[in-house]
């Protein structure tokens, strides 16, 4: 999720402080733990990944939008939440058995959807959505931007976090 931010962090690191050195690796669920162990003494991840024993700050909004292949039938008019929800869906699971941010929204709207695959990252979430039918996804729109153009998935629209509802 965090992959499209990296090139300008090691711009910055490579200016700012040439010494330190980058790890990207899963989130893991063991994660506080291992803040708390010093190892790594840092972390940029969801909040949702860490547990309360770690200092956090947010660094900003995650904006999702809706990832599916060209051509799909939900991208032929306004989607809504019903016309979304009536199409299967890929998930990421990345390193952890929680629920991901739209699966706690919809849960906490008593809404349900259909997940017919589940991958461990939005590199492969873009490529299976852009060749697969009827699968649709919400993924970060950075994560959607940064893949390659040949299997870029057509986003549909786009809610924030904070507005998952939006009908577009």
């Amino acid at each position: 999720m965090l992959i499209p931010l990296v090139p300008g962090l090691l711009a910055d690191l490579a200016a700012d402080a040439p010494g330190v050195d980058l790890r990207i690796s899963s989130v893991t669920p063991d994660l506080g733990r291992a803040l708390a162990a010093g190892d790594p003494p840092l972390a940029l991840a969801p909040a949702g990944f860490i547990d309360d024993s770690a200092i956090a700050r947010p660094l900003g909004d995650l904006r999702f939008g809706v990832a599916a292949r060209r051509g799909h039938p939900a991208l032929g008019r306004p989607l809504t939440v019903a016309r979304w929800l009536a199409h299967a869906h890929v998930v990421v699971r990345i390193g952890n058995e929680r629920p991901n941010v739209t699966s706690d929204e919809l849960a906490r709207r008593g809404l349900v959807r259909r997940v017919s695959v589940e991958v461990a990252s939005f590199l492969a979430v873009t490529s299976v959505s852009a060749t697969a039918r009827p699968i649709s996804a919400s993924i970060p729109r950075a994560a959607a931007s940064s893949s390659p153009p040949s299997s870029a998935p057509r986003s549909a629209c786009s809610a924030s976090s904070s507005s998952p509802s939006r009908s577009c």
